[in-house]
């Protein structure tokens, strides 16, 4: 991922080069920007556009200055805990991103406090002046309708909902079981399974939220 400025607008963007080795490459690439163009969200990463060269593809978006929800609860664990008022105000934002996905029946299979993303907002409260916004859609995948179940196996296993480790595929209510783990995350400043435990938890329906 690569700062820099777009000399039409005077604005920081972003620019994500995913190398193409092959055709499957440059599909998953081109498919990953036609995701994101389909979304116009204040709640998720704006898209500008894809410029396809020989060998990879560049993914021009919006530059979220603000850093990750993940070094952020890093840096303040006990912040939204102690800040309910703001912890509801940007749970209520990542919900609304997360609609926006949705309405286009789009999930994102891999909702984590890494791929939630801070951008300055003069409205924001001054102790937290950001707006939350949801990003890396490179595993977001269009399903044909909100009931449709997606059956590859993508995502981080620490935020894969139960259903899709024990390979019953994925929907929509996966991303409302990711979100809700980033909503614990940011409370108790801790993830939300024990990575070695991880599989027996699932397997007998010992979840911590």
């Amino acid at each position: 991922m690569y700062k820099a400025l777009d000399k039409v607008t005077g604005e920081d963007v972003a620019l994500k080069v995913v190398a193409c080795s092959d055709s499957a490459g440059r599909e998953r690439a081109r498919k990953e920007a036609e995701t994101l163009r389909q979304v116009s969200s204040p709640y998720v990463v704006p898209y500008h556009e894809a410029v396809f060269r020989e060998t990879d593809v560049v993914i021009v978006m919006g530059y979220c200055d603000g850093g990750t929800l993940q070094h952020f609860v890093e840096q303040h664990s006990s912040f939204f805990a102690e800040r309910q008022d703001i912890f509801l105000r940007t749970a209520r934002q990542m919900l609304q991103g997360l609609l926006a996905l949705h309405e286009k029946t789009l999930v994102h299979r891999d909702i984590k406090p890494e791929n939630v993303f801070l951008v300055s907002d003069e409205s924001a409260p001054t102790d937290f002046p950001f707006r939350v916004v949801l990003g890396d859609l490179g595993l977001a995948k269009q399903l044909n309708s909100a009931s449709q179940v997606a059956v590859s196996a993508v995502g981080t296993d620490m935020y894969k909902p139960p259903e899709h480790l024990q390979d019953f595929g994925y929907s929509q209510q996966g991303d409302v079981w990711q979100l809700g783990l980033v909503f614990r995350f940011m409370l108790t400043g801790q993830a939300p399974f024990d990575p070695g435990s991880l599989p027996k938890c699932i397997n007998e329906r010992k979840f911590q939220c």
